[in-house]
């Protein structure tokens, strides 16, 4: 008997010392103390060429490539080319940031043209989405043009 009750307190004191860990007060969180949202991680998703193609970014957003110009100076134009393994994405939006420029172009499938509104400053950053309308797989690549 002595040693049936000797494996049982054992085992317990083994368990509670389990919860005890788990429990500890340095493992709470509160709701509000989440840790920040991570950066998104860089991605190469697209080819892109032109005197701008080192300052632009694209990252995913959940299901959207993004391709951020927020850094690029406020005249410019690229091309974009799709993967050949996987074409070009279902979705695309554009970063920018606005006061660096006026209007924002499109040149896929169809002309698509972006105003971008607000000051310098006012909102850091303005996203604009691309409707999949303005490209389709068989677009050999996507002109964008800003000033």
């Amino acid at each position: 008997m002595p040693r049936k009750l000797l494996i049982t307190l054992l085992t317990g004191c083994l368990l509670l010392a389990g919860c005890a860990t788990a429990l500890h007060p340095s493992k709470w969180t509160l709701p509000w103390r989440h840790a920040p949202v991570a950066e998104p991680a860089p991605v190469q998703e697209l080819g892109v060429e032109g005197e701008a193609a080192a300052s632009v970014r694209q990252t995913w957003q959940r299901n959207t490539l993004r391709i951020d110009l927020t850094g690029v100076a406020p005249a410019g134009s690229l091309k974009l080319l799709p993967n050949a393994a996987d074409g070009w994405p279902l979705r695309m939006e554009f970063a920018v940031r606005p006061g660096r420029f006026a209007t924002l172009e499109v040149r896929g499938e169809q002309r698509v043209v972006f105003a971008v509104v607000g000051a310098s400053g006012a909102e850091p950053v303005q996203i604009l989405a691309l409707a999949p309308a303005a490209y389709s797989p068989a677009t050999a690549a996507i002109t964008v043009s800003w000033h």
